[in-house]
């Protein structure tokens, strides 16, 4: 496996992909370099209590708290729709498409859904979403993706985030089907070889956006602390 300046395999996830995508020098200072210190915001750290609160509201019946009772719709609906509820599912995958443990050595690809709900031939899964909306539709298509690896019974795919801040479930389609997935892998793989080549080269090109100003700490890019946000 590639391995990076600090010696630890390379492995993929949505997130990961995502900040390629977003920044690729912020992605290798991050995941390449580590460089870039791990910062627990306030809105991290209420957003991991929040996955939890709702992973044992759905799972053990335990009633969210106060402050946190935004999602207490959703899981009803979710309870009343039928079939069988899965939480906090962590799926890895090594580089042979099989799946192993989720710290495992050899995990290539990770992905966690959050809540998926299985009904004979069909599968929905949800992501709980505690900011603004921003849609990233290749989430959607790992999630759907990982799910027909674990089940290639299934013939549908349901994907959805709930954004509780908002009130709000998006998008109005995210609805996959077993022929949709070879293309899907495609995509999602594409991403993958683009970044590892960016290992290979160590060679991660800068993006400017309108983040650059105040949401990220890589000094050393050209880019950092100019322009304003969009």
């Amino acid at each position: 496996m590639l391995k990076n300046a600090v010696g630890k395999n390379f492995s993929w996830s949505p997130s990961a992909i995502s900040d390629y995508i977003n920044c690729p020098t912020q992605y290798g200072a991050k995941r390449f370099y580590c460089t870039l210190p791990f910062v627990q915001t306030i809105q991290k750290k209420h957003g991991e209590v929040e996955h939890k609160h709702l992973e044992d509201r759905l799972l053990k019946k335990t009633p969210l708290p106060a402050g946190y009772t935004r999602g207490e719709k959703y899981c009803r609906i979710l309870e009343s729709s039928g079939g069988t509820l899965f939480a906090e599912q962590e799926l890895a995958i090594d580089e042979n498409m099989k799946f192993v443990k989720w710290f495992d050595k050899t995990a290539y690809g990770r992905c966690k859904i959050d809540v998926s709900l299985r009904q004979d031939d069909k599968v929905s899964c949800y992501d709980w979403k505690t900011g603004n909306i921003k849609e990233d539709s290749l989430q959607l298509k790992i999630n759907a993706c990982f799910l027909s690896l674990k089940h290639p019974e299934i013939e549908t795919f349901v994907t959805k985030y709930i954004w509780l801040k908002h009130d709000a479930v998006t998008p109005k389609d995210g609805v996959f089907t077993k022929e949709d997935i070879p293309a899907m892998w495609e995509e999602i793989l594409g991403w993958v070889e683009r970044v590892k080549n960016a290992w290979k080269a160590e060679k991660f090109e800068p993006r400017a956006s309108g983040l650059c100003k105040n949401y990220c700490e890589v000094t050393s890019c050209p880019h950092c602390g100019k322009g304003g946000r969009r």
